[in-house]
C-alpha cells in the first residue's frame, strides 16, 4: 500500500508536466509571416512583336500579370524566393512559353518576353546595381529585336556613350549624370542609323533598361522600336 502511495502522485505529476510540455511546442504547420524583404520582386514585361498581350502565371496559379506590348508603365510582383515555374500563354490561354526560375530574397528582376509568334522566349535579369548611388542615373541596353545583325546603343549627353551588343544579348548598368539624352541606335557593321530618340529623361536614384525590340528587317506589323522601361525599386529601398 505505502508503494502505492508513492507511484500514483509521482505518475500524476509526470502527467501533467508532459501535457504542460507539448502546450508549449507550437504547430509546425501554423502559417508564418512573410515581411516585404524575404521576398524576390519582378516585373513581366511583353517584348514579343507578334503578340498585343500576353499572360505570365506562375505554376500554381497563384497571380497572373497581363503584359501588353504597348504597356508604359510595369510593377513590381512580390513573389517568394527561390525555384519556381513561370508560364507565358496567350489571350486564350494557350501555353507559348514553359520555364524554371530561380530568384533570390529581397532582389529586384525583370522578366522579359520576347522572340516570334513561333517561338516565344524569356530573359531574367537582376535589377541590382553594385554601389549604387542615389544622386546617379543608370542605364543598361538590351537588343531583342528579332533578326538583327550586332546593334550599336548610342546615348548622347554632356558625352557619349556606345555599347554593341548582337540579338539576345545586354549590358550591365551604366551609371551616368541625371538629365537629358538622345539615344541613336545604328547598325554596328556599318555605322548606319536605325532609331533616334530625342529628350528621354534620366532620373536621379532611377534605372532604365534601353530595349530593342520588332523586326530589323520590317517584315512584322512592328517595326524596330526602343522601349525604354523605368525601374525605382532601388531608389525605394533607400
Amino acid at each position: 500500500m505505502i508503494a502505492k502511495k508513492i507511484i500514483y502522485p509521482v505518475i500524476f505529476i509526470a502527467v501533467v508536466l508532459l501535457v504542460n510540455a507539448c502546450e508549449c511546442v507550437p504547430d509546425i504547420n501554423a502559417p508564418k509571416e512573410i515581411k516585404p524583404d524575404q521576398y524576390a520582386n519582378v516585373q513581366f514585361v511583353n517584348c514579343n512583336s507578334d503578340f498585343e498581350l500576353l499572360r505570365f502565371k506562375t505554376e500554381s496559379d497563384i497571380f497572373t500579370i497581363n503584359s501588353y506590348y504597348l504597356d508604359k508603365e510595369y510593377k513590381y510582383q512580390s513573389m517568394i524566393p527561390g525555384i519556381t515555374n513561370i508560364k507565358i500563354t496567350d489571350d486564350s490561354d494557350s501555353l507559348l512559353f514553359n520555364s524554371i526560375l530561380d530568384l533570390k530574397k529581397a532582389y529586384p528582376y525583370t522578366f522579359f518576353a520576347f522572340g516570334n509568334i513561333n517561338r516565344v522566349q524569356g530573359m531574367l535579369l537582376p535589377d541590382t546595381i553594385n554601389n549604387y548611388i542615389s544622386t546617379n542615373s543608370y542605364f543598361r541596353c538590351i537588343n531583342l529585336a528579332n533578326l538583327s545583325p550586332y546593334i550599336m546603343f548610342k546615348i548622347i549627353g554632356t558625352y557619349s556613350i556606345p555599347s554593341i551588343h548582337p540579338f539576345k544579348s545586354y549590358s550591365a548598368y551604366f551609371p551616368t549624370y541625371s538629365g537629358i539624352y538622345n539615344i541613336e541606335i545604328r547598325n554596328a557593321t556599318n555605322d548606319s542609323l536605325l532609331l533616334f530618340e530625342e529628350n528621354i529623361k534620366f532620373d536621379p536614384g532611377r534605372a532604365y533598361s534601353l530595349v530593342l525590340r520588332g523586326y530589323y528587317e520590317g517584315i512584322s506589323r512592328r517595326n524596330l522600336n526602343l522601349k525604354v522601361i523605368e525601374s525605382d525599386f532601388l531608389l525605394n529601398k533607400q
